[in-house]
């Protein structure tokens, strides 16, 4: 731990870089039907924490995954193209995404449900990607709060790979601008379809929304396709949200971050608004409601700002 923790050199909120050595994931379930993990604590992990590849019928009940938030790369619950996975009743801290579902190339993670979580995280707390070589589609979010957290609800298109049928329904989200290079800027829900590198052919995004989500962020929202990107049918329907200053904003806010990202700079200054979309088609916004703290940063604009949006 104090190799982790020695801040010599770095931001109170940075963790210094990985040892030449650590552990992987510490429960790694590879190829397993009929998976259950009930009523357990997992603290202080060094690496991912709990690990589903490849397996179907996963139950993860009642399971809090406490760690530190400045030990990189311990993300909570990743779901790596896996099928009928169920979590449920959950706490999860970790510095980095807790909820994480990706996917390899022919082998699509579907029928994934979340809900009654608690969630904090120092990157995104709910995040698909950036493995995004396979499908993810029919995943539900429900009932679940996030605080303290970077990111909030992100999707991080990156691949050839399809997401699509996602649904996020009745959330509570707090983010706060950090300090240092992480990904993300504290935005509440994050939609993005950027080419990895210059060999990517990018997949579809398609059919997510958000539902009865109450927000209080440091950042906006931003959905945001690159060129090349297909994102349609994105909707916003009951979505509350109040934008308010960060501690941080002088040193590293009015930025958009698109790490990771070699076709473009991954973090570019633009101004902020409270929902950000370009290059989307088919955008619904129904019952939107945003409201403005008396000190928020200059680079704060309007409410909803669309480039290149059709339909």
């Amino acid at each position: 731990p104090d190799e982790f923790l020695d801040r010599a050199g770095d931001t109170d909120d940075w963790p210094v870089a990985k040892p030449e050595f650590r552990p992987g994931p510490m429960f790694h379930f590879d190829g397993c039907e009929n998976v259950q993990v009930r009523d357990l604590t997992f603290r202080d992990m060094p690496s991912w924490t709990l690990h589903f590849e490849d397996c179907d019928e996963v139950d993860v009940l009642g399971a809090d995954v406490l760690n530190n938030m400045l030990v990189p790369n311990c993300d909570g619950i990743a779901v790596v193209s896996s099928r009928n996975v169920h979590i449920a009743d959950c706490t999860v801290v970790a510095c980095d995404d807790t909820i994480v579902p990706g996917a390899h190339e022919g082998s699509p993670v579907e029928n994934l449900t979340v809900t009654n979580c608690t969630l904090s995280s120092h990157a995104c707390a709910i995040k698909f990607g950036s493995q995004t070589a396979g499908d993810i589609r029919d995943c539900t979010f429900s009932n679940c709060t996030i605080y303290g957290s970077n990111r909030g609800l992100g999707i991080q298109h990156r691949d050839g790979g399809d997401i699509e049928n996602i649904l996020f329904q009745d959330i509570t989200i707090r983010t706060t601008l950090p300090r240092g290079p992480w990904w993300g800027k504290a935005e509440p829900i994050y939609v993005t379809s950027v080419p990895r590198d210059e060999e990517t052919t990018l997949g579809s995004v398609s059919n997510v929304r958000f539902r009865n989500v109450v927000a209080e962020a440091e950042n906006g929202a931003v959905l945001y396709a690159h060129d090349d990107a297909d994102v349609s049918g994105v909707v916003f329907d009951g979505v509350d949200l109040t934008m308010r200053d960060a501690e941080a904003s002088d040193a590293v806010g009015g930025n958009l971050d698109l790490q990771p990202t070699s076709v473009l700079p991954a973090i570019l200054e633009h101004d902020v608004p409270a929902i950000l979309a370009r290059g989307v088609s088919d955008l619904a916004l129904h019952d939107v409601t945003v409201e403005w703290a008396d000190d928020v940063p200059d680079y704060c604009t309007s409410a909803v700002c669309c480039e290149d949006v059709s339909d």
